[in-house]
Formats: structure tokens, sequence, C-alpha cells
């Protein structure tokens, strides 16, 4: 966790190039869509380069992170519920998926990386999203069990196995 939030803090001061900025400031900026929203990374000083590697470093965030892409690491993970099959993902993600299992147990469940199924029957992600009946959000709650996480280090890589089928991470929170 220590070493996700040193990259962000880089992350921001490297956008932020450590200077205030002053009225009439303007830099380069760029609008695009990533992590399933309309993004904007304006910066105050620096150069197109710098905009670039900052937007390149978000696509490539949600290229691993995302739930919504099929071709994501995490995507491939959430896809392997219930197979038994443990799925070697990024150290990135591997570290990601720890340090939300963290926060689950010192939280007592309240930060849920597992609740990728209530997030897909409110239809958070699609053009009809919907209040699900009580009966609907029992019946689904046994797919989260954040419990049913295993995390492995191998030789190989690290991989993430979950333990039951229709599971499916959700790691918009973290």
């Amino acid at each position: 966790m220590k070493r996700l939030l040193a990259a962000c803090v880089s992350f921001l001061l490297l956008l932020s190039a450590c200077g205030a900025p002053t009225v009439g400031d303007v830099g380069p900026s760029q609008s695009f869509f990533a992590m399933d929203t309309v993004m904007l990374i304006s910066l105050v000083d620096g150069t197109e380069e710098d905009l670039t590697a900052a937007v390149q470093r978000v696509n490539a965030l949600d290229a691993m992170l995302s739930r919504t892409r099929e071709d994501s690491a995490l995507s491939k993970v959430n896809a392997a519920a219930g197979s038994g099959t443990l799925t070697f993902v990024p150290d990135e993600l591997y570290e990601v998926v720890s340090d939300s299992l963290a926060l689950a147990e010192r939280t007592g469940g309240a930060f849920h990386p597992a609740i990728g199924p209530l997030t897909d029957l409110w239809g958070f992600s699609s053009d009809d999203p919907a209040v699900p009946s009580d009966d609907a959000i029992s019946s689904t709650l046994p797919k989260t069990d954040w419990h049913a996480i295993s995390l492995t280090q191998t030789p190989d890589g690290s991989g993430i196995l979950l333990q039951q089928a229709g599971m499916s991470l959700d790691l918009g929170g973290i």
C-alpha cells in the first residue's frame, strides 16, 4: 500500500510540476475516455511529452484494472472465477488486490473488493441502472465473499484465484 501511495504521490507531483498555478497559466491538456469516464489532464507546467506520459499511464492502468474491458488482466481473473485455475497477473494488479484485501480486513468488510456481482446487479455500468429487489440482492451476496479470494506468489509469478463461480472483483473503490 505504501508503494502504491508513493507512486500516486510521485505521479501527482509530476503533473503539478511542484509549482502553484497563477491566473492565466495554460499548459498542455488532453481530454480522453478511460476507466469508464471522461478524463481531462491539464498541466500547468509541463511539456507535451509529460502530458503524453500521463495519458499513457492512465490508459495502462485502465488496461490492467478495468472490469468492463474484456482484455484487461482483472477481467481475466474475473472470468476464471470458480474454475480452480490460478490467473497470473501483473505485479501491480496483485499489489492492488492485496492492498484491497488488507483494507477489507481492517474495515471489517466495509471496503469490499469482491463487490462485482452487486455492481452488475445494480447495473452501474449499463445504460439502464436500477435498484434490484431484496431477493435478488440476497441471492447475489454469496458471490461476494472477499475471504474466497486467494493470492499466491510462485516462481512463475503472482496469481489470483477467485474460489467461487460468479465472483468478480471491482477495484473502482480503491
